[in-house]
């Protein structure tokens, strides 16, 4: 996946004569994350537009909001729920429109995030004793979105135990009991920006509990 798309329309010059050209306008518009608008996440879009003499600049957006330009130069668009989206460019002195691009984008739902337990991402190795999962983006997916752990449940000898949150400690005399390397399964379920609610699973190989520093030491008399 492409950290960034890039749209750049330019709309060359038009020949009058042999010697004589007329400059048209040039327009570009930007989705630097992807060419996709994803529901419920606040894509950033970047409209451009040069050589538009004293004509205004129109965004027209179906199937889309577009909100008002913010510092930094891009704007937010949030699609609506059918498949596509159109963003166009116009130009306008009041009296004449001239739709200079128009842009077709497929809309979709978020991807799903991948587990972390500690610092470790789902089908690598893990230790026992991290005690918070998390869910978010590996490095190359650009998307700057947060997801939370609503629930989470581990399966173990048809036992299940199960919390809320992020936080496993209460699974600590499972993980307790593990005398030799096996792998462990979390099931979750993550909400995303745009309020779903995910079923995320993670497998994690680790090793068997073996920490001196949370052990009692024996002292022996005699």
């Amino acid at each position: 996946m492409r950290s960034h798309f890039w749209i750049i329309v330019v709309l060359l010059c038009r020949c009058l004569t042999n010697e004589i050209f007329a400059q048209e306008p040039i327009g570009a518009i930007e989705l630097p994350e992807m060419n996709i608008l994803y529901r419920g996440y606040p894509n950033k879009v970047v409209f451009a537009v040069t050589n538009n003499g004293d004509r205004n600049i129109i965004v027209n957006a179906v199937n889309c909001t577009v909100e008002e330009p913010v510092n930094g130069g891009y704007t937010i668009a949030r699609p609506g729920g059918g498949k596509t989206a159109i963003l166009s460019l116009i130009l306008t002195d009041g009296e004449q429109y001239d739709t200079i691009k128009r842009v077709h984008y497929r809309v979709s739902n978020l991807p799903d995030p991948i587990l972390y337990w500690g610092g470790s991402k789902s089908n690598s190795k893990a230790t026992l004793h991290s005690t918070s999962l998390f869910a978010k983006y590996p490095p190359e997916v650009p998307l700057n979105a947060s997801f939370s752990i609503a629930e989470w449940s581990i399966f173990d000898k048809g036992d299940t135990i199960s919390g809320v949150g992020n936080n496993l400690e209460s699974a600590d005399s499972l993980f307790r009991s593990f005398e030799v390397p096996t792998v462990v399964t979390i099931q979750t379920v993550v909400v995303g920006p745009d309020g779903i609610r995910r079923k995320i699973l993670g497998n994690w190989s680790v090793d068997a509990w073996t920490d001196p520093q949370q052990e009692p030491k024996v002292i022996r008399c005699g």
